[in-house]
């Protein structure tokens, strides 16, 4: 089941989480990733955690020439993501398009949308180059390990920058097939999806990543 993360609008309690969208009606004209890896990291790896904390591992970005992807707008859309970014288990699938405008029902204040317990999960390239985009894009990871909505915290149905998690919600996250174990500890994956028009290079990419995150006004973050 999908879950979305809302901003302005009342949120419902069924399928689908939404996450709040401050950044006007404006939106990009071509999607790209950033991903503030030693942010997540820290995330999963807070006082909650004890002595089992979660290191997160980012795959190489890949490429997905799909132009009508660039916008989420319907559920034909929903399940062409879900049917590849569930597809990169054991890692977290992370498409990044220009806007979302449906995960599981309408609405225009969407920046996020995850599958709660399976590894898709869909970020808002600009909000995701803003100081608040490690909050969303832990958010969305948290609900592919199998967590819901709560009242505060991280996994609040509103982005007010809270990275916060309980001792309950990390005990929960430990359950998740997603989690992985190796001799150093215990790691997740992210596999990063942008959509493009038409391929380009890897250093078009990092580019323009970079030049549209320092206008969004974004914090020191690594771009993969």
């Amino acid at each position: 089941m999908s879950i979305r993360y809302l901003a302005r609008a009342s949120v419902r309690g069924f399928l689908a989480a939404s996450l709040a969208l401050l950044l006007g009606n404006s939106a990009a004209h071509a999607a790209f990733v950033t991903i503030d890896e030693p942010g997540l990291d820290a995330v999963f790896s807070q006082k909650s955690f004890g002595n089992k904390p979660i290191d997160v591992v980012i795959r190489p970005t890949r490429e997905l020439n799909a132009p009508h992807l660039l916008e989420i707008d319907d559920q034909y859309d929903l399940n062409e993501v879900y049917s590849f970014s569930t597809a990169s288990k054991p890692a977290i699938g992370m498409l990044f398009v220009d806007s979302i405008t449906y995960c599981d029902g309408y609405g225009h204040t969407i920046i996020g949308c995850g599958w709660i317990g399976d590894s898709g999960t869909i970020v808002e390239s600009v909000f995701s180059a803003s100081s608040k985009g490690t909050s969303l894009q832990a958010h969305e990871i948290g609900h592919t390990l199998g967590l819901t909505h709560t009242e505060r915290g991280l996994m609040e149905p509103y982005n007010h920058g809270s990275l916060e998690l309980t001792r309950w919600e990390a005990r929960k996250i430990h359950l998740s097939d997603l989690v992985q174990k190796d001799s150093d500890g215990h790691f997740i994956e992210v596999s990063p999806y942008v959509v493009t028009a038409v391929p380009i290079p890897a250093s078009g990419l990092l580019l323009l990543g970079g030049v549209v995150a320092l206008v969004a006004g974004s914090r020191l973050r690594r771009t993969t």
